[in-house]
């Protein structure tokens, strides 16, 4: 009887450990779907990522003080940068223009907008 408990035991663990293990990728696996841009810089990794909402597309500017966090989802700096209508390409326009001075330039045909991510570095 004991026996029996403790394999019924193991494979709700093992079951568990492989749920969580599913969960991560699917959630790691939709945000690499969402990449509009990213930069890796001195160990800091910034991307562009599109967030969809019902109507429209909004893009958001994420950074990651490690690949670690970059992979578990931890964001040390989020900022919503722009949003359009769906169907549109002007999203893909952004890009990552410069990294310095504990701040972040991203550019889009002429338009440059800049942050300051000063907790992250």
């Amino acid at each position: 009887m004991k026996f029996a408990l403790q394999r019924c035991r193991i494979k709700i663990i093992m079951l568990i450990g492989i749920l969580l293990i599913c969960i991560f990728l699917i959630d790691s696996v939709g945000r690499y779907n969402k990449l509009v841009s990213f930069k890796i810089y001195n160990g800091v990794i910034y991307t562009l990522e599109k967030i969809d909402d019902d109507s429209i597309y909004v893009l958001k500017a994420n950074v990651y003080s490690s690949k670690a966090n970059w992979l578990l989802g931890r964001v040390c700096f989020s900022k919503n940068i722009d949003s359009q209508k769906k169907r549109t390409m002007k999203l893909y326009h952004w890009n990552f223009k410069k990294i310095e001075n504990k701040s972040v330039s991203v550019t889009n045909k002429g338009r440059e907008l800049s942050f300051p991510v000063r907790d992250c570095l």
